[in-house]
């Protein structure tokens, strides 16, 4: 294993989609997967009003982790980032982040999955682009620490 550079994380992340948050809760540490876009090492993802999103706002720091294994060609890659999360505010901001959100899952989702009707939280196309559920949050993750290891 080697370490992964600072452009190499960047490219890693910017082309996954799930990763996990790893947060505390009453003293236990769990981690979570979320759907997410990356961006100017910023995590994004949308999440409902739940305990995951009351619990993200009261982390002093939040860790995140993202991991591929192609089995076919003996690869693993792992990436670890702490950080900081906020609630998106700015409505702007939100919109531009629900539009990338939708865009991916759009591009990455089977054809059957993108015909479905799902649920608005799956950020589907029955998810209106211009106007985020008012239950949906759109959260950023500004990750200060990053940290990537690969073997081949």
């Amino acid at each position: 294993m080697h370490d992964m550079t600072g452009d190499q994380i960047t490219e890693f992340l910017a082309k996954q989609s799930v990763g996990h948050i790893g947060m505390v809760r009453e003293g236990r540490p769990y981690i979570l997967p979320v759907s997410y876009v990356f961006d100017q090492n910023t995590i994004y993802f949308a999440t409902e009003n739940t305990p995951k999103l009351a619990d993200l706002q009261q982390q002093a720091e939040t860790c995140f982790e993202v991991d591929e294994f192609v089995p076919e060609l003996g690869r693993y890659c792992s990436v670890i980032g702490y950080g900081h999360a906020r609630i998106i505010e700015d409505a702007d901001e939100r919109q531009r982040i629900l539009r990338a959100l939708i865009s991916r899952f759009e591009r990455e989702a089977p054809p059957m999955a993108r015909s479905r009707d799902l649920p608005a939280h799956t950020m589907s196309q029955s998810c209106p682009s211009d106007d985020a559920p008012e239950a949906l949050e759109i959260v950023a993750l500004s990750l200060e620490e990053l940290h990537g290891r690969e073997a081949a």
